[in-house]
Order: structure tokens, then C-alpha cells, then sequence
């Protein structure tokens, strides 16, 4: 039997787990597509231990995972061969267009961080890909540049769902939004 994303999570020690956020269910929903594709490409923004990667390479052993942290001390979690890890500044990673099928933002939560990883990163999102960011209960909090109406990461993200909803819009095919979780599909 194979074992779940949520075991995976769960054995590798991530948040994202149903021991932490509980997300692993919404990305397997909408990502278990993915494990039977060759060439697929998953980036994420914030490794911390290195838990996650580690997961995304077992579950998705044809991938590409690339790990990127401001830090990568931290990094304690063995990972897979088709895990690559790069210590860089996600403000200023220039990633190539159309280059990542999924892109996960994970990172510092700030809320100017997450407004640029909506904006520029999503050239890099390849058609049919998808831009997912993590932790959004962060946004309604001082300490990550938010208040009790949002910020701005949370205004950007009415745009996309303003956009999503007009016929005419040809760039995103599905947003879905969970608790502390969205997902945003480009069009193929």
C-alpha cells in the first residue's frame, strides 16, 4: 500500500502535516496528478529543517524539488537525490518564466514577502501550475505587517480572486482558498 502524503508529512516531521496545519490533504486533492508526470518541477520558499522538501521529493520521485531559505543552516532532514537546496533571498530570486510547476511560499510570512512572491513570482509559474502560499492568518497580525483589516498580501489576493471571477480572464483557471491556505491555478 503506499503510504499517504499526510504519512509522509507526518514521518518527515512537517507542519503541514495533519500534526501541524493540516494542508497535506488539500495539496494531495489537488496536486496527486503531479506523481505520475516526468519533468514537474516543484520550488518552495521556506525550508526551515528541510521536513517539506524532503516529502515533496519522496512523494514526487520524478521532480524536481528545490528548497529555497534565506538560511539553510537549519536544514537537519535528509533529503532525496532530486532535492536541491538554494541559499538565497526569495525578495530577490530571479527564477526563469514558465520554469516551476508548483511554487509554494512557506517563507517569512511578512506580509511585503508575500505580496512579491504573489506578483513576481508568478511568471514562473508554468501554464496549468500552481502558486500556493501557506500561513495567511500571519497577514491579520502587526508583527507580519498586517492589522485587523489585513495587509497588503491580503488586498493582492482580492485582486486574484476579482480576476479569477470575470469572464474574460484568461491567466488564472482555479483559485481555491482553505483555512490559512490558498491555491491558485494558472490557466493551461
Amino acid at each position: 500500500m503506499t503510504e499517504s502524503l499526510d504519512d509522509l508529512g507526518v514521518q518527515f516531521g512537517t507542519d503541514k502535516s495533519s500534526r501541524g496545519h493540516g494542508y497535506l490533504v488539500r495539496y494531495h486533492q489537488h496536486l496527486a496528478y503531479l506523481r505520475e508526470c516526468e519533468g514537474v518541477v516543484v520550488a518552495e520558499i521556506g525550508v526551515w529543517t528541510g521536513a517539506s522538501v524532503a516529502m515533496w521529493g519522496h512523494w514526487l520521485p520524478r521532480a524536481e524539488v528545490i528548497g529555497v531559505d534565506i538560511d539553510l543552516s537549519r536544514v537537519s532532514v535528509p533529503r532525496p537525490i532530486n532535492v536541491r537546496l538554494i541559499e538565497a533571498d526569495a525578495a530577490t530570486l530571479e527564477l526563469p518564466a514558465r520554469s516551476v510547476d508548483v511554487l509554494i511560499d512557506d517563507g517569512s510570512h511578512q506580509a511585503k514577502h508575500v505580496t512579491a512572491t504573489l506578483s513576481r513570482m508568478w511568471p514562473a509559474i508554468r501554464p496549468g501550475g500552481w502558486l500556493i502560499i501557506e500561513d495567511w492568518a500571519c497577514q491579520w497580525e502587526a508583527g507580519y505587517g498586517g492589522n485587523t483589516h489585513g495587509s497588503p498580501a491580503t488586498k493582492a489576493l482580492h485582486r486574484w480572486v476579482d480576476q479569477a471571477l470575470l469572464p474574460q480572464c484568461d491567466d488564472v483557471a482555479e483559485l481555491h482558498c482553505y483555512e490559512e491556505l490558498a491555491m491558485i491555478r494558472k490557466a493551461p
